[in-house]
Formats: structure tokens, C-alpha cells, sequence
């Protein structure tokens, strides 16, 4: 008998299943082994009226943000940065949208997102997006992206990017030197490890939780920088 959470696509393709805390306490019960988290290399998503064939693949949490993106009307012209961009989704829906955007990865994998913003984006939207190395708490390369997207950032945004436990503390730091005082961090998550929680509370030491959504299993937080 097959398990209802078992997708015959994911199995001839011979993905992996997910072996964190929630799927190991759950089994294939867990959703994370499910046909939404659509783990294949070559996608094509549709977003709004414009088709994105991205390389590499995307994970769910970069497509529920997607969509959540997709539902706001006041992007047209914010600066915004996304961390750990990986093939681009949201970085391409952004500048669709009309945001200008610094995306940043770390600089082995920069060619594949720079492929998929060649092959996606129209020569307008590709002028509005800019293309940056960054490692989680590196200064020198945080500061080139504080001058390089100055006088500020209005948004940094990302997806799925809280599940390596000795990344994180990094990661804090590189949102707060990057959000100053009123400006905004959004994430969304989906829980893995129990460790994901010690991110939440050092994130609150000096940010305030403004809105929260849920689609399935991935939440989708806003929390603004306080004073």
C-alpha cells in the first residue's frame, strides 16, 4: 500500500527523502516528503501571467513567498535584498514586480542564478537586479552591499534558510547589520530541527514580529527592526 504522502514522481526520480527531526519523528507522514515540496532540478512555475523556468529547482518555502508576493501591490520601486537567493525565484518575482533588487548567495553558485535571471527576465527587469557575493557574517562583503544598495534598504527577505545550525548565529547578525531601525526582515520556514528556535529568540532580541501567514506546512514571518 502506498502512503498517501508518496508521490510516484519524486520516486522514479529518485529523490531523497527528507530526514529531518519532523520527518523522522513523523515517518512519510511528514509533509515534507509530499508532491508539494517539489524537489526537481528543472521547474517551470507560473507566476501571475509570466511563465519561469528556473534551473537548479526551488523549494516550497521560495514558492509559498512567491505567491504571497504576488498578492502585494507596493513593491513597485523598494530596494530589496534577498540572502541566500539560491536560483533566483524570488528575486525574479520581485523585479517583476518592479522592486529593485540585491541578491546574494555565496559565489560558487552565483552562475545559475545569473542564468535564470538571463533567461526569465526582460532587459528592464534585469537593469533593477543586482547580482552580490555573501557569506553569512562576512563584514567586508556586508559592507559592500550596504554601499552598493545605499542610501538603504527598505526589505531583506528570504526562504528556507534557518535549517544548518552553524549558520544561523551568522545569519543574525548579517540581517541586523542590514536592517536598521523600522526596516523589515521577512522569512519563510518551514520547521525542521529543534534547533531552528534558538534563531527565533535571538531575532527578537532586537526585531518585533509584525505579521505571520501560514500555507501548509510553511510559515511566511515579518518582523520590524526595533528602534
Amino acid at each position: 500500500m502506498i502512503h498517501r504522502y508518496q508521490h510516484t514522481e519524486h520516486l522514479r526520480v529518485g529523490v531523497s527523502r527528507c530526514a529531518c527531526d519532523v520527518c523522522r519523528a513523523l515517518g512519510d507522514a511528514a509533509t515534507h516528503n509530499g508532491p508539494e515540496h517539489d524537489t526537481r532540478i528543472d521547474q517551470v512555475l507560473q507566476f501571475g501571467e509570466r511563465t519561469l523556468h528556473i534551473l537548479g529547482g526551488t523549494t516550497r518555502c521560495a514558492r509559498v513567498m512567491m505567491q504571497t508576493l504576488l498578492g502585494r501591490n507596493d513593491l513597485t520601486g523598494l530596494r530589496v535584498a534577498e540572502l541566500g537567493a539560491g536560483t533566483g525565484l524570488m528575486t525574479q518575482a520581485l523585479a517583476v514586480l518592479g522592486a529593485e533588487v540585491w541578491t546574494t548567495d555565496q559565489a560558487p553558485v552565483l552562475d545559475v542564478l545569473e542564468e535564470n535571471i538571463e533567461r526569465n527576465l526582460t532587459p528592464e527587469e534585469r537593469s533593477r537586479v543586482h547580482v552580490m557575493p555573501l557569506y553569512w557574517g562576512n563584514m567586508s562583503e556586508i559592507d559592500a552591499l550596504k554601499s552598493a544598495s545605499a542610501p538603504g534598504l527598505d526589505l531583506v527577505l528570504g526562504s528556507d534558510l534557518i535549517f544548518a545550525q552553524e549558520n544561523n548565529g551568522a545569519l543574525v547578525h548579517t540581517v541586523h547589520a542590514l536592517c536598521p531601525p523600522g526596516k523589515r526582515f521577512t522569512l519563510a520556514y518551514t520547521q525542521r530541527f529543534a534547533f531552528e528556535e534558538d534563531f527565533f529568540v535571538d531575532l527578537a532580541q532586537s526585531f518585533v514580529e509584525e505579521s505571520w501567514s501560514e500555507e501548509g506546512d510553511v510559515s511566511v514571518f515579518t518582523w520590524c527592526r526595533r528602534a
